[in-house]
């Protein structure tokens, strides 16, 4: 379970202003008894609620101007493809940038396209097909 802020602000005072025991805290949030415990004590040690951090995944990091001049000035000489110029820029000039950040910048800058038809379609996944129930059924040995 996710706790918000107010969350954490309930927990601190139910266990340090009326004195509630964790565990009866911990099933009222359905959260465990040690969790409770750690909440408590951070408060405790800096004096003010703890924070939540941002939740999810990092975004990437915001690359500089340079790479981006970079990037364009190798498509725009070596006409390579988003992972050649990764390779070129990795092996020749020492940046390390990724193949996805590399076409989503040639594709903010019109140096690249979509290509519908290099996607690959994916079927749907069925196990078994049949007609008749039964059908596909498993057996060993023979009849008699």
């Amino acid at each position: 379970m996710k706790l918000k802020d107010a969350d954490l602000e309930a927990i601190v005072l139910r266990v340090t202003k009326y004195k509630l025991p964790t565990r009866v805290v911990a099933s009222q949030f359905k959260i465990s008894q040690r969790r409770v415990q750690q909440i408590v004590r951070l408060s405790k040690i800096t004096g003010e609620l703890p924070k939540h951090k941002q939740l999810g995944r990092r975004p990437y990091a915001i690359y500089p101007v340079t790479l981006r001049t970079e990037i364009i000035q190798a498509k725009l000489t070596l006409d390579l493809s988003a992972s050649g110029i990764s390779m070129h820029l990795r092996k020749k000039r020492g940046i390390r940038a990724d193949v996805n950040l590399v076409q989503r910048i040639l594709l903010e800058e019109g140096m690249a396209e979509v290509c519908l038809n290099k996607r690959v379609r994916k079927r749907p996944w069925v196990r078994y097909e049949r007609t008749y129930p039964l059908s596909a059924v498993h057996s060993t040995g023979q009849l008699e």
